[in-house]
């Protein structure tokens, strides 16, 4: 929109910048009070009806089949309310897992259920966009800048619940996240994953079957506070550093991981020696310290570097760090891998509200900005 300035007299470009200024000030707080404002209510409406569907008040629980499209290798029920997955039975039928038989798990009725996390996610964001709207609706005399912040905030807040239906945050998934093993009965094997999350506003499980990597040194762990496997350093060395050939850095990093593993071994002979002379040791200190010296001669059972190199590109690719049941992290393989997929009308239905909304208010924002 252009603005055109008449007067008897000459205005300097300044004068002319200052009246096109005040016009387009006029037109945003004419934008907000006679279009913006009169739209709130009915958004807050649209959105407080998404909320009600994954707030913990909504007690209604909806039982849905869950089916593996290419295979019959998993089968069974689910039952979510609100954001929650309260009722659970499948039967698990893959060659890798169980010596190929059907293995029948469900939820335990007397365990807390388990939280879907990205409705959790969605409940909040819907939660927020709600607390700005109330935030612009409750200052009539806001500046128009500010009011706009509102409604940006509103479209973001707006977006992330969205978001949070198309796909799952890693960090709730395998390998980041292992689903409780105690939630089931049986318990849930080490040998398997079990993961619950909303991918492309449909309910899913993925079911992994695993293998435990045993062979050194892929299997070692380097720091198991971060979770950080041989193979994952190794993995990201290579990323880092492309000056070098692969096998080069396979063969350094294994040369300090052996010389790393020799100065922690010779820390911990000489904390046995000295355990074995220490005072109050007397009766088994020679059967103690014959056995201390026999430790430190036996091989350490290293593998040659020829040896690793053959085998590198397979551990590289298929090594993977996660948790078992005690929340120890170890190295696995995955052997075979199923989604069981349910399509939930109700999140179906959320998630189209969320994106006519979205389109709304995005609209909205770009028209306050072409205008601030």
């Amino acid at each position: 929109m252009t603005t055109q300035v008449f007067s008897d007299e000459k205005l300097t470009d300044e004068q002319i910048e200052k009246a096109a200024n005040m016009n387009k000030k006029r037109e945003l707080a004419w934008l907000i009070k006679e279009i913006v404002r009169p739209r709130l209510p009915q958004i807050k409406e649209g959105l407080n009806s998404c909320l009600r569907q994954v707030s913990e008040d909504n007690e209604s629980i909806f039982k849905l089949p869950l089916t593996s499209h290419k295979s019959e290798m998993l089968k069974g029920t689910i039952s979510r309310q609100n954001y929650k997955i309260v009722g659970l039975n499948i039967s698990i039928r893959a060659k890798s897992f169980n010596g190929g038989t059907p293995y029948d798990l469900k939820l335990k009725t007397t365990k807390k259920p388990i939280l879907i996390r990205q409705l959790l996610d969605c409940h909040d964001r819907i939660y927020n966009a709600v607390s700005s709207i109330d935030k612009a609706l409750e200052a009539p005399e806001v500046a128009p800048l500010v009011f706009l912040s509102y409604i940006e905030r509103l479209s973001q807040h707006i977006c992330a619940a969205k978001l949070a239906l198309d796909k799952p945050n890693p960090a709730y998934i395998f390998p980041e996240y292992r689903t409780p093993s105690a939630k089931f009965e049986p318990e849930m094997p080490q040998q398997m994953s079990l993961d619950f999350f909303v991918n492309n506003s449909e309910l899913t499980a993925d079911f992994q079957s695993l293998k435990h990597v045993t062979k050194k040194p892929w299997c070692t762990m380097l720091s198991r506070r971060d979770r950080l496997s041989f193979a994952d350093h190794v993995r990201a060395q290579i990323s880092k550093d492309r000056s070098k050939s692969v096998h080069q850095i396979i063969a350094d990093e294994y040369q300090r991981l052996l010389d790393w593993e020799k100065r922690r071994s010779g820390i911990e002979k000489t904390n046995h020696l000295n355990e074995a002379k220490s005072p109050g040791q007397n009766t088994n200190s020679s059967a103690s310290f014959g056995s201390t010296l026999k430790s430190m001669f036996v091989s350490t059972g290293d593998i040659s570097l020829s040896t690793l190199l053959k085998s590198a590109s397979k551990y590289l690719e298929q090594s993977i760090t996660y948790v078992d049941n005690q929340n120890d992290p170890y190295v696995v393989h995955i052997l075979e891998k199923c989604e069981m997929v349910t399509s939930d009308p109700i999140l179906l239905s959320l998630s189209i509200k969320l994106d006519s909304l979205e389109k709304v208010v995005r609209r909205i924002h770009e028209n306050l900005k072409n205008c601030s």
